[in-house]
């Protein structure tokens, strides 16, 4: 990996180690790291969105997980902060809780803008 005089760094393409180098420098930009969310304030947030949708339809953890198909721990350990969900996972709970996928998004999206 180099520097270009811009700051730009570059990593050199190879195609195959016997032809050698193939192509020009391919430019990329540092990479800065977006921090972790798990146990974010935001993730916080959502998780006491989805408890609270859950509790009040007056739903336990397994029912939810009964409907999701998902053994109790699932919905335990997302709940807990354990693990994530990824976008499909999010509205297929959304859906079990019967609550609108985008108000709470918002609603977490909101927090981020105070």
């Amino acid at each position: 990996m180099a520097s270009l005089p811009c700051g730009l760094q570059y990593i050199l393409k190879w195609d195959n180690p016997k032809l050698g180098l193939v192509g020009e420098p391919v430019p990329f930009w540092p990479v800065h790291l977006m921090p972790k969310s798990l146990r974010s304030p935001r993730q916080r947030r959502l998780l006491e969105q989805l408890i609270a949708a859950r509790k009040n339809k007056g739903f336990t953890q397994a029912k939810v997980a009964e409907a999701l198909r998902r053994p109790q721990s699932f919905v335990a350990k997302y709940e807990g902060g354990e693990r994530r969900m990824d976008v499909i996972e999010f509205l297929d709970v959304t859906e079990v809780l019967e609550i609108d996928p985008c108000e709470v998004l918002a609603h977490v999206r909101r927090l981020r803008d105070r």
